[in-house]
């Protein structure tokens, strides 16, 4: 079983960057019971800042493979680099293995292209998700039309 989440980027959740502040703690802890429930054999991301970064270290913790569904060459390029150092730890990780889906610079498009590869490839989508416009929903929206079961947490409530 694959499981792949989507979820807002730190800008979203109150702008920690670390994951360590009460929001990402809720959100980590959230994403480690599903994970621990639904004992996958692969967690399947995109890698980018925030959720994404979050589940891969709950699941590298855990022992769970991880897939990092790459969706452009130098996704991080514009990041602050503390956090291009973290992703590329990550990335560098035995319990990692990088899927790059869209080869090539960055393109708008090329996010939606990695949102669609992740839920055709997954069983199940999490998603850290309050509802509003953007990736995230774009993301859900998709997977919903494929028939592919969404477990939303919203952070806020």
């Amino acid at each position: 079983m694959r499981v792949a989440v989507t979820g807002h980027r730190p800008s979203k959740l109150g702008g920690d960057y670390t994951g360590k502040d009460t929001l990402a703690q809720k959100v980590r802890k959230w994403l480690r019971r599903q994970l621990e429930s639904r004992q996958p054999n692969e967690a399947v991301t995109g890698m980018a800042l925030g959720v994404d970064q979050w589940f891969a270290r709950e699941a590298i913790s855990l022992d769970i493979a991880v897939q990092a569904a790459i969706p452009c060459d130098g996704q991080e390029r514009l990041w602050p680099s503390p956090a291009q150092d973290r992703y590329h730890l990550l990335l560098a990780h035995p319990k990692v293995t990088v899927h790059e889906v869209s080869p090539g610079p960055y393109a708008t498009w090329k996010m939606q292209a990695r949102n669609e590869y992740m839920v055709d490839y997954s069983h199940v989508l999490l998603a850290i998700w309050d509802g509003s416009t953007g990736g995230t929903a774009n993301c859900v929206a998709y997977a919903e039309k494929c028939g592919k079961p969404v477990v939303v947490l919203n952070p806020f409530e």
